[in-house]
């Protein structure tokens, strides 16, 4: 018997998915004190490294493997779903340095712990990871691409589209906290592109799926990553996915990416024949359209809403309390990553790494 497809999904290490801790230090002067995660630029290639002993990274995602690229210039402990954590040795080179096979597809929260020794001059550097999904035998994944004329895709707010060029996509940006575009498709998952800020400032921005609650992302300032990947979904049955800019500066997209299987064909051909057109939206376009959209955009507005508030007032009543002896030395930044979305209560805790026959996993 052949085994199952697969879909496999890249996901850069510059994603906003990805949550880095201590946070990341983007700048690139070699006079300022350097700690945590620090950001490496080759061309066009972009990865993050650190070599402190507790530095780590997390990433949720819904599949059976996950394999990572880069290197591990020291020793570093990996956690999957709150099971024991495994240790795993250095390894010279720039390799798939983790590959890492499940016995259970559903939604895995899996950590890497920096465990360098004070001193080292090894490092752990991530470009991206893999994320690997299996699909029913004889079943073979498609792409559909949505850019940001497609008809397909309702904008509700003050949306742009900047041209194409030779070096970059055409965007669909605006500046309005609120502003949301929305997509009904069908398929087993989707993703979408863009940067994750423009070079004055950084982007935070909301995604819902499927009228769930929503999860929120802030980001740093790279030129273009996966702003969102969800896979796992099901193909007979009508999803849709929210964006909405939840911050005060420009957030923009490029791109949104459905992936189907003849499943998916079967069930969407005799629902809708209507092809994507490259028509730009309007500045105010489909308002009428987007009362159930807004029921699921407002929860994400009110608890960012809150969460500002609250972080506001512990700011100032540490300030009130230390104003004698210390003061602020920068702004009180908003960061957070996930903040609307808890770990899955129906998640296996699995506490060995299954080896993938025939895959050396």
């Amino acid at each position: 018997m052949s085994s199952p497809s697969e879909l496999v999904f890249t996901l850069n290490s510059t994603s906003p998915m990805i949550t880095y801790a201590p946070t990341i230090n983007i700048s690139i002067h070699d006079s300022l004190p350097k700690s945590g995660w620090q950001v490496s630029h080759s061309g066009d290639d972009v990865s993050y490294f650190a070599s402190s002993p507790g530095a780590s990274f997390e990433l949720q995602f819904y599949g059976m493997g996950l394999e990572l690229w880069g290197s591990a210039g020291c020793p570093y402990n990996v956690t999957i779903d709150s099971s024991a954590s495994l240790s795993f040795p250095a390894m010279s080179g720039a390799v798939s340095f983790f590959q890492g096979w499940w016995g259970l597809q559903t939604t895995h929260t899996w950590t890497l712990t920096v465990a360098c020794t004070d001193g080292s001059e090894g490092a752990i550097a991530f470009s991206s990871a893999s994320i690997i999904m299996e699909i029913p035998q004889g079943e073979t994944p498609s792409e559909i691409f949505y850019g940001v004329n497609d008809s397909l895709l309702e904008y509700n707010g003050s949306w742009s589209i900047s041209p194409e060029t030779t070096l970059t996509s055409s965007l669909a940006e605006t500046s309005n906290f609120g502003d949301f575009v929305s997509l009904s498709f069908y398929g087993i998952a989707v993703a979408v592109n863009g940067p994750t800020a423009n070079v004055s400032s950084n982007s935070s921005y909301g995604v819902s799926l499927d009228d769930t609650p929503g999860q929120a992302f802030r980001t740093n300032p790279m030129s273009n990553s996966q702003l969102f990947y969800q896979g796992g979904l099901d193909p007979t049955h009508e999803h849709s996915i929210v964006l909405v800019n939840t911050g005060l500066s420009s957030f923009a997209f490029s791109s949104i990416v459905v992936w189907t299987t003849s499943t998916t064909t079967s069930t969407t051909a005799s629902s809708s024949s209507i092809e994507p057109s490259t028509s730009a939206p309007s500045a105010h376009a489909g308002i009428g359209k987007h009362s159930n959209v807004a029921k699921i955009v407002a929860p994400i507005i009110a608890v960012i809403a809150v969460v500002t508030l609250c972080i506001a007032f512990c700011g100032w009543k540490w300030r009130r309390k230390h104003r004698s002896t210390a003061t602020l030395s920068g702004p009180f930044g908003l960061r957070f990553s996930r903040a609307f979305k808890s770990s899955s209560a129906s998640a296996m805790a699995l506490n060995d790494i299954k080896p993938r026959a025939g895959h050396g996993y």
